[in-house]
């Protein structure tokens, strides 16, 4: 997120972030190409930078914020540092129960790429088949981008959680 930076600090709020990720804060076009690494710059129109409260995931599986209880499960593949973030639901439709916050990991009939700077596809198969795939069909994605979907929909009409499953 280009203004993370400026919203963390305007509320004096630490930013979470896997390690792994960490160096993306200011440089987000780290291991790029040179056309890449120029596009990112293009595209920016905010300098990155670290905000001054920085927390990082490594080794929690709970994430207490703002009187939320949070799940987090590391889940690499499109970036070394992707995380899964994990929210008990009660809300009106009874057949969700839980809400996942699924960065790029995972899509609407899509995963996140594994081609870029940090992706890696026998991990990021690894991630689908034993964190993605383990959430129960009562779960509501909520991706990064695109529209939300469930895991009931994902597991039954995602092509790429198909060859997850059997360990391709």
């Amino acid at each position: 997120v280009a203004n993370a930076a400026e919203i963390a600090d305007e509320y004096n709020v630490p930013l979470w972030i896997h390690s792994a990720d960490r160096d993306l804060l200011t440089e987000p076009a780290a291991g790029l190409g040179a056309d890449g690494a120029a596009l990112v710059r293009q595209l920016l129109t905010t300098p990155m930078a670290e905000p001054a409260r920085v927390e990082e995931f490594d080794g929690l599986t709970e994430l207490n914020i703002a009187r939320l209880n949070f799940s987090v499960a590391h889940a690499p593949g499109h970036t070394e540092g992707s995380v899964l973030l994990g929210l008990d639901y009660n809300g009106r439709n009874a057949q969700i129960t839980r809400l996942v916050f699924c960065g790029d990991v995972v899509f609407a009939g899509s995963v996140g790429r594994t081609d870029l700077p940090g992706g890696d596809q026998k991990v990021m198969s690894r991630t689908l088949r034993e964190v993605v795939l383990a959430l129960p069909d009562t779960v509501a994605l909520l991706p990064g981008h695109g529209p939300q979907t469930t895991m009931a929909r994902e597991r039954t009409t995602n092509p790429y959680l198909q060859p997850a499953a059997v360990g391709i």
